[in-house]
């Protein structure tokens, strides 16, 4: 046999060992697989109005959830140190610059910063179907490199959960990561990152909320340098008692914040209130917009407001969340929505917070079939590596060609 051939026929070799490998490394993720059923989704509904702004603290926290610095050897993308992204967004006035690298909480300012959180992004998958989880206690190890069904994206939530982080759903428009049918069930998460430097996610987040699951809001640059197109672009903003971590994260989880999403940088304009009256929305801005919206029921603009610095939206029967957007020249503000509820337990009636149902015949049936699929690899493997040995020992007894004939 030639040389050609020889080399080929160990390339060949090579290339199937890594391939084999590959498919059974991806396949053991998906024994983890956890089938919910979820229920038909239904929109938020009562007599009742919730309205995350009637009653807000007088301090507001500037914030940003989500930047990458250099980590894991710089085999994710991130220009600067830690040290130096903190210190940047710092210098802009940020009060919470969390560093949210990839299944890595950053320490950065942790024995100095009354306001630091632990912050990372959790996803490890082609699509982008990606977390940012708040304050964890450990990181979760849990997900899918390819395909992600309903079922999958819950599992990921489920195991972040376990480790008692707060999981908000990362820019699910970037990508296609969450297909709008994802939002449509999903469930037991906490916020929607809304606005992002790369995507707008409002038609994702009205899917959520027209279908009855109330994920509040996120504004996030995801920044992977201190470049003015990638960092400072857009942020979040508390309305908190106080400024500790604590409070923040309260505020944060009952809606007491609005997102800001500008061009260049700046934002021209300021929330002052969004108070509900009998049968109305009164929402203030510090200067006139060019713009406010009203927003309800499947994302449809219910009205429109132009150049005022206050608007005022009487709320209809067929209302099920009416959310503002402002919006000016160079930049948006992005209100939290007021949600009809029953007047009992506003968390329990109208968050995404419910537990779905774990379907236990399905979820055995699916591990099985899985791990019958994997026998193939498998078998693929002890087969390379029979053959391996096999051709080693006949070296060992004097003979030197390759046997290529099966065993």
């Amino acid at each position: 046999m030639n040389a050609i051939a020889v080399l080929a026929y160990f390339l060949l070799r090579f290339l199937a060992s890594v391939l084999l490998f590959s498919i059974l490394l991806i396949g053991i993720q998906y024994l983890t697989t956890t089938i919910y059923d979820f229920e038909d989704p239904k929109p938020f509904s009562g007599n009742h109005w919730l309205n995350p702004y009637q009653t807000v603290g007088n301090q507001r926290i500037k914030a940003n959830f989500h930047a990458h610095s250099c980590a894991w050897r710089s085999l994710t993308y991130g220009k600067n140190t830690p040290e130096k992204m903190r210190r940047a967004y710092q210098e802009k006035g940020y009060d919470i610059a969390a560093i949210s690298n990839y299944f890595c909480l950053d320490t950065t300012g942790k024995q100095n910063d009354p306001l630091y959180i632990p912050v990372y992004e959790h996803g490890l998958n082609v699509f982008k179907s990606h977390c940012l989880v708040l304050n964890p206690e450990h990181v979760s190890w849990c997900d899918y490199f390819l395909y992600q069904s309903t079922s999958h994206q819950q599992t990921v939530i489920e195991g972040i959960k376990k480790n008692k982080g707060i999981v908000a759903i990362a820019h699910p428009e970037f990508n296609h990561g969450r297909s709008l049918n994802d939002m449509k069930y999903l469930k037991h998460y906490d916020l929607v990152e809304v606005l992002n430097h790369f995507r707008i996610s409002d038609e994702h987040w009205d899917m959520a909320l027209s279908n009855g699951k109330l994920g509040y809001l996120l504004a996030n640059d995801d920044s992977h340098s201190t470049e003015k197109d990638e960092m400072g672009r857009v942020w979040t903003v508390i309305l908190a008692p106080e400024k500790n971590k604590q409070q923040a994260l309260n505020s944060l989880l009952s809606g007491k914040a609005f997102g800001v999403y500008t061009l260049y940088n700046r934002c021209e304009n300021n929330f002052v209130s969004c108070e509900l009256k009998t049968d109305s929305i009164d929402v203030r801005f510090a200067i006139p917009a060019d713009t406010i919206l009203f927003i309800g029921q499947g994302g449809k603009v219910k009205q429109k407001t132009t150049y005022s610095d206050r608007a005022v939206y009487k709320l209809q029967k067929d209302d099920t969340y009416i959310r503002v957007i402002a919006k000016n020249a160079e930049s948006y503000i992005y209100l939290n929505p007021v949600t009809r509820y029953d007047g009992t337990n506003a968390k329990a009636s109208l968050s995404a917070m419910q537990l779905p149902k774990e379907n236990k015949l399905q979820t055995w049936l699916f591990r099985a079939c899985t791990a019958g699929l994997l026998y193939f690899p498998l078998r693929g493997i002890w087969l390379l590596w029979r053959r391996k040995n096999r051709q080693r020992r006949i070296r060992i007894n004097g003979l030197k060609r390759p046997i290529l004939s099966r065993p």
